[in-house]
């Protein structure tokens, strides 16, 4: 029941991007992260294997999630850099315009991003290249059995308290590889908890951490917290959403059908919101109404807008994609 989940941190991710609300789309990145070290974990021990071939198609699936879609992605930038003013985009974004040389193309097409590369065609991208050392990271075994996640998730977090020890930036703590050790080794040890059989409640659970997470938000922000304590409660708080969703069960088959629906809009969303900012911009110019970058007015349509673009993308590309990954994909694993 994770495909709703995705989808809210990526509205998140938008709404902290395009309305300038602090901090919301930081936490919901690492929230990323914490299931992405779950899901990876689970597929490689659940239906890939570590084996040579194990690898090589959990690897090639990887790559059919991840590039097709971030292709078209800044294909759509593109197209805004070649037809909309360089001061528009620039309001939007400072980080979509031409690559000027051999290595900002090469960059921005295979995601190997450094912390202060530029220009990214699709800015969020950052997070894909971190995502993506993770992924490869998995399946080199780090998580493979309990006592390597665990002794991985030990090390994350003895790295992660020096660098609080030292006063490190949050930038350091939070865009570089390294700093997303610890979420993702968090994610990778939830596989290996076992959940009390005799638990009931899990949706007043989630409703509760619900809660929670939205309390530890402003107080945060009261307390001037959200880069320190506040930031790690929500680390904490989002395992533990992670986790209760991991153990919810149904047999509804159309509650399974929308959530898999809206699941399917998370990655699109997450492209080309900044994209879909710009487009709204222009629209509402074109219609002689002038509307600020930040404003409710335009989160709210560049929403719309990329709501509407992502259940494109789901229906005509991401579907079509999906059908060669389940070619890919192997027997799941029963042993």
């Amino acid at each position: 029941m994770f495909g709703t989940y995705r989808t809210i941190l990526a509205i998140f991710v938008v709404i902290g991007h395009l309305g300038y609300i602090p901090f919301i789309g930081t936490y919901s990145v690492f929230g990323f992260y914490i299931l992405s070290g779950y899901l990876m974990t689970r597929i490689m021990k659940k239906s890939y294997g570590y084996s040579l071939a194990g690898i090589f198609r959990y690897l090639t699936n990887r790559f059919l999630r991840i590039y097709p879609i971030y292709w078209i992605s800044i294909l759509f930038s593109l197209v805004l850099i070649l037809n909309v003013s360089e001061e528009s985009i620039k309001t939007v974004s400072p980080y979509i315009y031409l690559p000027i040389n051999f290595e900002s193309i090469l960059r921005n097409i295979s995601i190997v991003f450094s912390v202060h590369s530029e220009p990214r065609l699709t800015p969020p991208s950052w997070a894909l290249t971190v995502e993506l050392f993770y992924y490869i990271l998995i399946a080199s075994g780090i998580s493979k059995n309990k006592y390597f996640t665990l002794l991985w998730f030990l090390a994350s977090t003895l790295y992660t308290s020096y660098l609080l020890i030292g006063d490190a930036s949050f930038s350091y703590r939070y865009f570089t590889i390294p700093a997303a050790s610890l979420p993702f080794s968090l994610g990778a040890l939830l596989f290996y908890i076992e959940a009390n059989p005799l638990a009931k409640n899990n949706h007043l659970k989630i409703t509760i951490l619900s809660i929670l997470i939205i309390s530890n938000y402003f107080i945060s922000l009261f307390f001037n917290v959200s880069e320190s304590l506040g930031f790690y409660i929500n680390l904490f708080l989002s395992a533990n959403i992670i986790f209760t969703l991991s153990h919810i069960k149904t047999k509804n088959k159309l509650l399974k059908k929308y959530d898999l629906l809206i699941g399917n809009l998370s990655y699109p969303i997450y492209l080309v919101h900044y994209q879909c900012g710009i487009l709204s911009l222009l629209i509402f110019s074109y219609l002689n109404f002038e509307i600020e970058k930040g404003s409710t007015i335009f989160v709210l349509s560049s929403l719309i807008i990329c709501l509407l673009l992502s259940h494109l993308i789901a229906i005509f590309i991401e579907n079509k994609i999906e059908d060669l990954r389940n070619k890919v994909r192997p027997p799941r694993i029963t042993s």
